[in-house]
Order: C-alpha cells, then structure tokens, then sequence
C-alpha cells in the first residue's frame, strides 16, 4: 500500500474511533485484531492485509462514516 494511502487510512481509523468513543482496545475488539496491530494501522506503521482493509470496507458502510 502507498504510504499516502497508509496514512489516510491511518487518519480515518483515528477520527473513526474518537468519533465512537471507543479506545484502542476496543476498535482492535471490533476488527477481531490484536492491539498491537491495531495500533500499528492507526499509527500508519503498518497496512492491514486485504482481508482486514475488506472489514474496514463493511464499517465504514454500515456506519455511514
């Protein structure tokens, strides 16, 4: 993944689970990850794999973010 795209991702992961009120556990809870991954996502460190990226897909749908 581009970095440009990391880090957009990144960005919405972030205001995503501010705008929930959710903390870094428990988004990492919802994407049925780790909280070290998750907070690699967030941090822009690392990219989530295609399977993940398609769960984001799904939020983001289901919650009209």
């Amino acid at each position: 993944m581009k970095q440009e795209k990391k880090e957009l991702l990144s960005l919405w992961l972030r205001e995503f689970r501010k705008l929930e009120d959710l903390s870094q556990e428990e988004t990492a809870r919802i994407f049925k990850t780790s909280l070290s991954t998750y907070r690699n996502w967030e941090t822009g460190r690392y990219a989530p794999s295609p399977v993940y990226l398609s769960k984001i897909e799904r939020l983001i749908k289901s919650r009209q973010v």
